[in-house]
């Protein structure tokens, strides 16, 4: 029997010593964030008795070079998901073979925060859709902040767009945020580049910052193009999202409370200030509406301060409860944006 450990520093080395191979091969740690220092080292001897890890997470992609042998030379059995947040001039030259050396592996996840697109152009991937954006003269409008990569089925593998250069992998989910409106250009070309997205999340500015305002229906209708969105996470969006001045087609106070531009006023005949419990009303309510008209997605990730969480979708409608995350849970967010 397999034993899942949700930490590393829940083990003890001197209990691990005392195991030999055939049990540390049944040991599986669920995710491990690895560093250049110790303890995190002391974990190479262990992987190489078999100790399985399913997410690995890595917050400097260079931690796989030659350089820091005591991890380069593993593999880690068992791996399912990993996690690279990049540097600004990522080195990637080792990923190939780290795939080819791990056929658990399913979901690859690029934070690329730090990425100097105008500079670097080693990301593998989404360079041919950053190439189109800049030959559309929207690259002002967007920033990319992390992408996913999933692997393909036969089937499905032949009728992916040339962005795909590893053979048996597509991007399947992508973080980015909108500085810039663009009637829905941006969303129409990574469509075209990446159709099979399963995972999107559309964050605006923060609060208090230039504020980019959409039109409800564009937006909508840009987003209807994906056919394959399960998880869609919205961050700060609905505070620049315009529904217009007609009347939802039911009457209800937070609809009233919150047409035009959502959660950041107060209706306009009474001047009251808005209330958590209207605010998540209102939330639901229009995010229920969107929901409508997607059918292939299963859950909303609903961020607009100070109210998060997720929004599921099911045949009888949306359910969800709206509050503050805990610690736990914005530590696992990024898992969840790509």
């Amino acid at each position: 029997m397999n034993v899942v450990v949700a930490s590393w520093k829940s083990l003890s080395s001197r209990s691990l010593d005392q195991l030999g191979p055939s049990s540390l091969s049944k040991v599986i740690l669920d995710s491990i964030r690895l560093r250049s220092q110790a303890p995190e080292h002391d974990l190479a001897k262990y992987l190489r008795c078999g100790m399985q890890i399913r997410c690995l997470t890595l917050p400097s992609s260079n931690l796989l070079m030659p350089v820091f042998s005591s991890f380069s030379t593993c593999k880690f059995s068992g791996l399912c998901e990993l996690e690279l947040w990049l540097d600004a001039s990522p080195d990637l030259s080792w990923l190939p073979s780290f795939i080819d050396a791990h056929p658990f592996l399913e979901r690859i996840r690029f934070s690329t925060v730090l990425v100097q697109w105008n500079a670097n152009r080693d990301v593998p991937f989404i360079l041919p859709f950053i190439d189109a954006v800049v030959e559309e003269g929207l690259i002002d409008a967007l920033q990319i902040k992390g992408f996913s990569i999933a692997r393909t089925s036969s089937s499905t593998a032949s009728s992916l767009p040339a962005a795909n250069i590893y053979p048996g992998w597509n991007v399947a989910g992508f973080w980015f945020c909108f500085t810039k409106w663009s009637s829905g250009r941006l969303l129409h070309l990574m469509h075209s580049f990446f159709p099979r997205i399963s995972v999107l999340s559309i964050e605006v500015p923060m609060p208090n910052s230039n504020r980019t305002y959409m039109d409800s229906d564009e937006f909508i209708n840009s987003l209807c193009r994906f056919s394959s969105l399960q998880i869609v996470n919205f961050v700060y969006l609905f505070r620049g999202l315009k529904f217009g001045s007609s009347e939802p087609c039911h009457s209800s106070k937070a609809s009233q409370t919150y047409q035009g531009h959502l959660g950041i006023r107060a209706s306009s005949h009474d001047g009251a200030r808005q209330t958590v419990n209207e605010l998540e009303a209102a939330l639901v309510w229009y995010t229920s509406c969107i929901a409508q008209r997607m059918p292939t997605v299963q859950k909303f990730l609903i961020q607009e301060p100070p109210l998060q969480g997720w929004i599921h979708v099911d045949r009888g409608g949306t359910s969800g409860t709206l509050r503050p995350l805990m610690q736990f849970e914005m530590n696992q967010l990024f898992s969840s944006y790509v």
